[in-house]
C-alpha cells in the first residue's frame, strides 16, 4: 500500500480475523510513521482508517470505499 502522506511504500504489520468475512489489516509506514487501518468486509474494501503526526501536527482521517475522505480530524 502506498502512504497518502508521502507517497513511499508502506508495510502490513498484523492482519485481524474477527469473523467470517470480516479482514483487518494494519499498514505502517517507516518512512513518516503514518498508519492506516483497512478495514475489509466479505472480499472488498469497507473503509480505510488513517493516523499521522508528521511535523507535530496529528490528524486522522477515514476514506470509504468509493476514496472519499469522509472525516477528518486535527
Amino acid at each position: 500500500m502506498e502512504c497518502k502522506e508521502c507517497a513511499s511504500n508502506m508495510y502490513l504489520d498484523d492482519v485481524d480475523f474477527n469473523f467470517r468475512g470480516n479482514k483487518d489489516k494494519y499498514w505502517c509506514c517507516n518512512k513518516c510513521q503514518t498508519s492506516c487501518i483497512e478495514q475489509i468486509r466479505f472480499g472488498t474494501l469497507h473503509k480505510q482508517i488513517w493516523h499521522t503526526e508528521n511535523n507535530n501536527i496529528v490528524k486522522d482521517y477515514i476514506i470509504d470505499k468509493q476514496g472519499k475522505v469522509k472525516s477528518i480530524w486535527k
